[in-house]
Parts: C-alpha cells; sequence; structure tokens
C-alpha cells in the first residue's frame, strides 16, 4: 500500500518534470508569452501551480504500485502528458484568456448558448454565408414592449430576389441592414423571377406598403395588413366566357371608396370574406366617398351601372354603355385613336396661348408663370396659372409635389418606395418620381400598360378631333 506521505514527492517530481517540458513541448502559445502577457492576463494561472494541481488529482487516483505493471500500455496515460497536453477537447486555459476577443464570442450558427453575443453587436461579415452550401445569416432581438419599440427589415433568400420581412427590435436596425448588405453582396444575378415579399404570419405581399409590424408577445412580428389580401392580382381572374367571371367591389380608402374588379366566379366566395375583414379594418374618417371605378378607368354608381366580361381569357369589370378603354390603338375600333390617362386631345385648329409670362412676377396674385404643354395651344408657351398652393388651383399631378412657391414639381425620391404606386425612383444626381415604364400589364403590380407606361386604368378611344 503507497502511503499518503509518498504523494508529496511524487507531485513535485511531476511539477519539475511540467515545467522542463512546457520550455520544450508548449510551443509558441506558452513560450512567448513573457512577463507582460502574464501581468496583463492575472486570470491565466501559473504553469507549475496546473501541473501539481493535476498531478495531485492524478496520483489520488493512481492505483496501488503493485497493481501497475511495468509497461503500462498505450491506454495508461503519463500523468504528466495528462498535465501537459489535454487534446483537442480541452482548451488551452491560456489560449482562451489571451484570445477573447470577437472570435472567441462568435460561436457560429451552430451554437446553442447566444447569451455572450451582445444584442446589438454587429456580427463579421466573414460569418455570414448567403447563397452557399451552408448558408448563415445572424439572428436579431425582437424584443419590445409595444409598437413604438418595433421595425422591421427585408432579408433576400435566394439569388431571384425573393424576400421576407422580419420583425426586429427598433434598436437592431442598423447591424441588421450592415448584414443584410453583405448577403445580398453574395448573391449571384440568376435572372429568376421574383416572388412576393413574404410576412411572418406567412401571407404574401406585392407591395412592401403592404407589410406591417407589431409588438405580439413581447416580440416584433410583421403581418400582410388586411385590405392588401384583396388585391386584384392576388385573386383568380381566369375564364373562358363571361359565365366563368363574376363582379367584385372592394373598398380602397377610410372614406368609403371602391373600385370594381372581375374574378373567376369561383373565387367569389373567398373574395367576400377577404373583403369583409378588409373594410373591417379601416376606421371611420367622415369624409367624402368618390365614384366606383371599373377595370375600364369609367365610373359608375350602383352595381346595376357594372358589368363583367371575359377579355382575353381575362375577367374585367366595365361601366355599360361608357366608351371602350384601350392600352395601344389595336385596342380601338377603327378610326379611333388610344389616349392614355390624363392625355390631353390633341386639337384639330390650334390657337395663340394665352396669359403669356416670362416669370412668376409677371402674373397676378396667386398665379405662377408656367410652361403648358398639350392642350390645343399651338406651341408650349409660359402661362400664368393657379399656384398649387392656393384652393383654386387643380392641385398637382400624381407623381408630383407643391412646392413652397406655388409651382408642381416632380416628388424627389432615394428609393422606388418614396414615390407613389405606379412610379418609380429615376434620374441621376436629383432622382425624382416618374412613372414606370413597361410593356405589358404583369409590370406594374396591378395597373394597366398604357402606351408604354404603368397608369391605374385603362387609356381611352376617341376619334381625333376635325
Amino acid at each position: 500500500m503507497i502511503r499518503p506521505s509518498f504523494f508529496l514527492p511524487l507531485a513535485l517530481v511531476l511539477a519539475a518534470l511540467a515545467l522542463s517540458a512546457c520550455e520544450t513541448v508548449g510551443g509558441a502559445d506558452v513560450g512567448d508569452l513573457g512577463q507582460d502577457a502574464s501581468a496583463d492576463v492575472p486570470v491565466v494561472p501559473d504553469a507549475t501551480d496546473v501541473a501539481l494541481d493535476v498531478a495531485l488529482d492524478v496520483a489520488a487516483d493512481v492505483p496501488e504500485a503493485q497493481d501497475l505493471p511495468a509497461d503500462r500500455g498505450p491506454d495508461v496515460p503519463d500523468p504528466t502528458d495528462v498535465a501537459l497536453d489535454p487534446g483537442p477537447d480541452a482548451p488551452d486555459p491560456t489560449d482562451v484568456a489571451l484570445d477573447a476577443g470577437p472570435d472567441a464570442l462568435d460561436a457560429g450558427p451552430d451554437s446553442s448558448d447566444s447569451s455572450d453575443v451582445p444584442a446589438d453587436s454587429v456580427p463579421d461579415a466573414t460569418a455570414i454565408s448567403c447563397g452557399g452550401a451552408e448558408p448563415f445569416f445572424p439572428e436579431f432581438s425582437k424584443a419590445c414592449a409595444g409598437l413604438e419599440d418595433c421595425a422591421y427589415g427585408l432579408h433576400q433568400t435566394d439569388c431571384c430576389g425573393n424576400r421576407v420581412a422580419v420583425g426586429l427590435a427598433g434598436t437592431e436596425v442598423a447591424a441588421f441592414a450592415a448584414a443584410e448588405t453583405t448577403c445580398r453582396a453574395q448573391y449571384p444575378h440568376c435572372g429568376c423571377p421574383q416572388g412576393p415579399i413574404v410576412a411572418e404570419d406567412g401571407v404574401p405581399a406585392f407591395d412592401e406598403a403592404d407589410v406591417r409590424v407589431d409588438c405580439v408577445g413581447g416580440a416584433c412580428q410583421t403581418f400582410v395588413a388586411p385590405c392588401a389580401l384583396v388585391k386584384p392580382f392576388e385573386w383568380a381572374n381566369s375564364c373562358a366566357v363571361d359565365a366563368d367571371c363574376a363582379l367584385a367591389l372592394h373598398q380602397v380608402n377610410c372614406c368609403g371608396t371602391f373600385v370594381a374588379w372581375g374574378v373567376s366566379a369561383s373565387e367569389a366566395p373567398g373574395f367576400a370574406t377577404a373583403e369583409a375583414a378588409c373594410e373591417a379594418s379601416y376606421p371611420h374618417c367622415g369624409c367624402a366617398s368618390k365614384p366606383t371605378v371599373a377595370q375600364d378607368g369609367n365610373e359608375g354608381g350602383g352595381t346595376e351601372t357594372f358589368g363583367v366580361a371575359c377579355q382575353q381569357g381575362a375577367c374585367r369589370s366595365f361601366v355599360v354603355g361608357a366608351d371602350p378603354r384601350c392600352r395601344t390603338p389595336a385596342d380601338c375600333p377603327s378610326g379611333q385613336m388610344c389616349l392614355a390617362p390624363g392625355e390631353s386631345l390633341p386639337c384639330g385648329m390650334c390657337y395663340e396661348p394665352e396669359n403669356t409670362c416670362a416669370s412668376d412676377p409677371d402674373c397676378p396674385e396667386g398665379a405662377v408663370c408656367e410652361l403648358v404643354t398639350g392642350g390645343c395651344a399651338c406651341y408650349a408657351a409660359t402661362q400664368c396659372i393657379p399656384a398649387c398652393n392656393l384652393p383654386a388651383s387643380l392641385a398637382c399631378a400624381v407623381g408630383q409635389t407643391c412646392a413652397a412657391n406655388g409651382h408642381c414639381v416632380d416628388t424627389p425620391c432615394s428609393a422606388d418606395a418614396d414615390c407613389p404606386w405606379l412610379f418609380a425612383c429615376v434620374g441621376g444626381e436629383a432622382p425624382v418620381c416618374g412613372r414606370k415604364a413597361c410593356s405589358v400589364d404583369d409590370e406594374c403590380g396591378g395597373g394597366r400598360c398604357v402606351e408604354g407606361a404603368c397608369h391605374d386604368q385603362l387609356g381611352s378611344c376617341l376619334f381625333p378631333p376635325p
């Protein structure tokens, strides 16, 4: 039997062996520490203490000397090896203490403990992998106490440009934006069609303006506004004959204004359910509603004034007895022209412009000097017209803003989201909102492509003036 007094000499011998091996086996990680490194990292234990403690622990478990064979074999480790070479599964305490920077805290996607990563830290760009064999995009805090704490971000999920709307704590917006920029730059350009944005409620949104965020159970969650669920391009409208179609009325604002659509008859019950939820979500504004507009661009009164027909395989609403509508002159009866919404009818005989001016001071009070085109003037000229900020004015066209000086100007923008529906942010150093160019209706997000530009309704078929 080995007596307890035997352990102290044994431990001292082992400690001496550990200290000697440290100079030759430990390599640069230990030998390069020096006096300064040990002073800067007080948590690093002295090598002799580590060896002594481990040796004592090992010695306590060593069986009696007579039980040990002369050749211990490969399965019985040398106690000094245990102290000096803990193996790949036990990190060197000096490495952990000396290398405790951001990389040590970023355990990567396989880490089950994220408590060490600050919620507002910007992830290492090298850790983000989008489009690769092992994709990784960091998670961001969604914590909230109310709606005012929430925001959302759009995260691209594939090379087609498909995106999901992710609810975020407001404090995470900058970090998310930085990570998303890195992610999108890693995707190749596949050329495949891009689908709608998908919110966290699983509902698709064809327009980012339809995405909403709220604080639900202490977490920011995205969803799609109820009224977005009844947009025309989200409902089947295919048909073979007129009997395959049904008329659908959709409320578009809190004033009670409606639009008339044509949908497939089989879709009518589902549309009615979604429309009921939409109408219930509007507040009572107390403003006057505008006339209901059909898909042919004409205004109607009660439901009896509207019809629906199968036109080129799609159900479309129209106002009974109104002039036909068009996308191009080919849609119009022989001899008629297609006039885009807002476009002036040309004149058979022109007249000299009236109320001409050179600048605003040439005009009476409440008027401004503006370049006027179209109409029946023989040429474009600057004329005095009511300022856009006066009640008597016709105000500004869609896509324009009334400036402080009373002039209508194209709305400045930095992204398409700053522009109204059917408009895009175009231009160079000073971009403004302009109508989206198109060749087919599908490029107009629910609008109509008329004479190469997106409009909210079709053009009018009219005979040219004599």
